[in-house]
């Protein structure tokens, strides 16, 4: 249900923390107001940031399955929910030995220059509840929701749900522990 894009966000569809989104060209471009961009999603089902295009200008909107309005955001995180709960939680942070020049800001990704931290995370309440909401809304078990924090608006914004994290280091020991919770009831 999540690995597609289109499904995922139609799913959420009407939910608080569900960015706008489109399906028709025309729409996105009337969406653009000068001060907004939007995402242009090429693939529907693809990882790390691949298939994305951010367009500022109408000129910029290329043929896409789906258009998403770009919310600016102060901090992305990827919360890792199990039966309904929050049980790890990473911040999307900047790699230190990246070029300032190689580094993107607008998609956060381990090739654009952005690592998962897990110490001295403080995640807003608004962030947990959404990725909680987004799993369960999506009848998942468990899943990995990449949410936004909106800073000014004080607001979250579930992206994606990751079916098939990674699991490596801190991530799979904190996997292995709550299935393990799980399994022995």
């Amino acid at each position: 249900k999540v690995s597609n894009k289109l499904t995922f966000f139609n799913l959420i569809k009407g939910k608080e923390y569900c960015a706008p989104f489109y399906t028709a060209k025309e729409d996105a471009i009337a969406a653009l107001t000068g001060k907004n961009k939007i995402v242009c999603r090429t693939l529907l089902n693809s990882h790390s940031g691949n298939g994305i295009i951010i367009a500022s200008s109408a000129e910029e909107v290329v043929d896409a399955k789906l258009y998403v309005e770009y919310i600016n955001k102060k901090e992305e995180y990827r919360i890792h929910v199990f039966e309904g709960k929050s049980f790890h939680k990473q911040r999307k942070g900047r790699k230190r030995d990246i070029p300032d020049d190689k580094v993107n800001w607008q998609v956060r990704t381990i090739a654009n220059g952005f690592c998962y931290m897990t110490q001295g995370v403080d995640v807003p309440q608004a962030v947990i509840d959404a990725a909680e909401d987004a799993v369960a809304t999506c009848g998942l078990m468990f899943g990995a929701a990449d949410v936004i924090w909106n800073e000014k608006q004080q607001k979250a914004y579930v992206l994606e749900i990751n079916s098939a994290p990674g699991l490596y280091g801190l991530t799979l020991e904190a996997y292995t522990k709550r299935i393990k919770e799980y399994l022995n009831g």
